[in-house]
């Protein structure tokens, strides 16, 4: 029987090496000790009415393990130098006015997706707030490679800077010095003919090399098909014989030539390539299961982002007498990720990274001292952990002897949007692009802000504010997200649990906004009556397109009053607008069948098929990885792959009106004056997942202009001039709609009138 069965479900686990002895150490502290200034440079925008200027370099860290706020970074003791400290290199761009009299004290921390540097908005500018971007995510692949220079103090003449954000983090080692390997899984799908397919998570290479080019070490299957509620039905296993990992085509055919298992050419310009003797059936889905080596220590991105914010907020200058420059200028910072990066935000939280540290801490943290496996290092991977080692990881038993000398709150806010999830970053092998497809991390452990019970996963109570609570240290958070995040991203598990049958209620640091009836990070906004019916193409890995054009709802504007309302809270301590989103004592949160939902029956290019749970919201899996895996925190060690799908999460989504669309959300004026009916869902066109739920992105299906024209083809949805009349009719709707967002203060009043005017030149019903 496995540690993980003698053990059971309940247990939060962790693999942790007890230290013997308690002692003082010299005053060590995670921090910044030197930053260099690469580029400087203005920046502009159309109505910005402050000069700013941009300031992009690099920041050098070095963390003690030892410590608390370290060491539940997975594989840290396998990473340390010779003095023991871990360090690593990080990217940085600060935006700020040129004047610095007339900063407002306000920064805003964005964490970037996927490496995409980011330049506060001009309304932010305008207000003169800060804006900092800074990198975490350390697997070297595709737009997060790290440049060759990331390392070097003085940069020779014409080094052509790189535009992303990276960090640069260690490879974890053995004690030998020799590498550690472990399995990991990869997917192709959607693809054909004979050239060789690259191992892709998301759009980015899977960041591993595999350990040996010998693929009687791996295994690769085809799957004929899967459902959206993971019944997988397999092929065939292809013969070792039959494939290689090599790049092929026309000119260089199978074998093809062997892949480059060089690590400083991957994984950015040299992703892993498979080579298929017979060529790829786009009508299979491929799963290699094959051997890797040198993880990268991932979870010192959390540390990095949490030391940058850290320095620029704190520190007057570095170690080497490079000056802070904003030092003395920010009394507030919030921490704010888009998708990805809002997952990242969640589990910086969750993982008790929004506490900094202090100088004379006391090693040796009794029971939360998480340094994962460094006293075993010499030690293969497989073996990692005993029982006598696997100690319950709860923040209420931290029995730490220094809590007088807790850590000051990182960030003041946070603001994760239309992310409701926690991104995969603190495992041995993560793969942070993933986006919730099949087999992929991110729904382990508690989705939900305050302690609360996961009875069908049989973990212990959590919630996402239990350590920064334990610490004080929370922010004042804001979440905000729509229609695509419950259908495909898994987000109503946060609302009601594992359970699904009772509303978890906010704390009181928490405000969540619901936008109802809109796709992934909202649409482009605007009034039209004759949008193109150009299919919305399906995000992440190869999924194919839709066969409904897109979805025009926009989250802009709410985006508009969040902002303010963030900066007023935290500086002014006004209150924000009230929480609103779906639930079930409301009525608004349903089963998602379509009798439930109240979907209309007969709505154009709509069946009933899709509605079959085979085809239709993505559900929460509970995966079992393995026994040296902390199904909590999801940190430590994955070994199954594929994992075993324990259980299957019930699933809860919007209850919809008569046109289709979503109840229980913010009032938002398209969706109150519709064109159309608004679906936070696609329908995959063709391919390997055809007629299932088109991944994360939503769709519109506008409404006929007569009953004439919708009679002729069942419609059973009224028509633009049954609702409207004409087109100061719609006008007349577009007001009220905007007026009653206004007095309910989800809408700004100068945003109120930019869409009246734009209702008023539009072409809805405008001869």
């Amino acid at each position: 029987m496995s540690l993980h069965s003698l053990l059971g479900r309940s247990a939060s686990i962790t693999v942790a090496v007890t230290l013997a002895l308690l002692a003082w150490v010299p005053p060590a502290q995670a921090r910044i000790t030197r930053i260099v200034i690469d580029n400087t440079a203005t920046v502009t925008g159309t109505g910005q009415t402050i000069a700013y200027e941009s300031i992009a370099g690099r920041a050098f860290g070095e963390l003690d393990p030892h410590d608390r706020h370290n060491s539940i970074i997975t594989d840290i003791l396998s990473a340390t130098d010779s003095d023991g400290k871990v360090r690593y290199v990080t990217s940085f761009f600060v935006v700020k006015p040129v004047d610095m009299s007339q900063a407002s004290g306000f920064m805003w921390h964005d964490v970037p997706n996927r490496g995409g540097r980011i330049t506060i908005a001009v309304a932010e500018r305008n207000l003169g707030d800060i804006g900092l971007s800074s990198g975490w995510q350390g697997d070297n692949a595709g737009a997060t490679t790290v440049p060759e220079y990331a390392s070097v103090i003085s940069l020779p003449a014409g080094t052509v800077l790189a535009t992303n954000e990276w960090v640069k983090v260690p490879v974890a080692r053995n004690r030998d010095g020799s590498s550690i390997s472990g399995n990991i899984l990869g997917r192709i799908v959607n693809r054909s003919g004979p050239d060789s397919q690259p191992l892709n998570v998301m759009n980015n290479p899977i960041p591993y090399l595999p350990a040996s080019l010998d693929t009687s070490q791996a295994t690769l299957v085809t799957h004929t098909r899967e459902t959206v509620n993971g019944v997988v039905t397999v092929g065939s296993t292809i013969s070792s014989s039959d494939w290689a990992f090599a790049r092929c085509d026309a000119t260089h055919p199978f074998p093809g030539t062997p892949q480059d298992l060089d690590p400083t050419h991957l994984p950015g310009s040299l992703p892993v390539h498979i080579c298929l003797k017979n060529g790829f059936d786009s009508a299979l889905l491929y799963q290699v299961i094959y051997r890797v080596k040198d993880p990268y220590v991932l979870g010192v991105g959390f540390a990095a982002f949490r030391d940058v914010n850290s320095f620029f907020k704190n520190a007057t200058q570095d170690d080497f007498g490079t000056l802070n420059p904003v030092a003395g200028k920010i009394q507030w910072s919030v921490i704010r990720g888009v998708s990805q990066s809002g997952n990242f935000t969640r589990a910086y939280i969750h993982l008790g990274f929004n506490e900094d540290e202090r100088k004379d801490r006391r090693r040796g943290d009794d029971d939360d001292r998480r340094g994962r496996d460094g006293d075993r290092r010499g030690r293969d991977d497989d073996r990692w952990g005993r029982d006598d080692d696997r100690r319950d990881r709860d923040g209420d038993r931290r029995g730490r002897d220094d809590d007088d000398d807790a850590g000051r709150r990182v960030h003041d806010g946070a603001w994760p949007i239309i992310a409701g999830r926690r991104v995969s970053l603190d495992s041995r092998w993560a793969q942070p692009d993933g986006v919730l497809e099949l087999y992929q991390m991110g729904s382990e452990g508690p989705q939900w802000w305050v302690k609360f019970p996961d009875r069908v996963r049989n973990l212990p109570a959590r919630g996402i504010l239990d350590r920064c609570k334990d610490s004080d240290t929370c922010p004042k958070i804001f979440e905000h997200f729509g229609g695509s995040e419950v259908f495909a991203l898994k987000m109503t598990t946060e609302w009601v649990g594992t359970s699904a049958d009772v509303d978890i209620p906010l704390p009181d640091n928490v405000r969540r906004y619901y936008v109802g009836s809109t796709t992934h990070g909202g649409g482009q906004g605007g009034f039209n009556a004759n949008i193109p019916n150009t299919p919305a193409n399906c995000p992440g890995n190869n999924w194919g397109r839709g066969i409904f054009r897109a979805n025009p709802v926009p989250e802009a504007q709410l985006v508009n009053v969040l902002r303010l309302a963030m900066r007023n809270w935290l500086m002014h301590g006004t209150p924000p607008p009230p929480s609103r989103w779906p639930t079930l004592a409301g009525g608004t949160l349903v089963d998602p069948t379509q009798q439930a939902m109240g979907f209309p029956s007969g709505i154009p290019g709509i069946s009933s098929s899709i509605f079959d749970p085979t085809n239709f919201v993505f559900p929460v899996f509970d995966y079992d990885w393995g026994p040296f895996f902390d199904d909590v925190d999801a940190t430590g060690v994955p070994t199954r792959f594929p994992p075993k799908i324990e259980h299957v999460i019930k699933m809860k989504v919007p209850k919809v009106d008569a046109d289709g669309n979503e109840l229980g959300g913010v009032p938002t004026v398209l969706r109150d004056a519709p064109l159309g009916t608004y679906l936070g869902w696609n329908i995959t066109s063709a391919g390997f997942h055809q007629g299932q739920v088109c991944n994360y992105v939503g769709g519109m299906i506008p409404f006929a202009r007569t009953k004439a024209e919708r009679d002729a083809t069942g419609d059973p949805r009224l028509s633009l001039v049954e609702r409207y009349k004409d087109h100061a009719g719609y006008v007349l709707a577009v007001t009220n709609s905007a007026k009653n967002a206004v007095a309910q203060g989800y809408l700004l009043e100068e945003d109120a009138d930019a869409l009246i005017a734009a209702a008023g030149t539009s072409n809805v019903l405008n001869p």
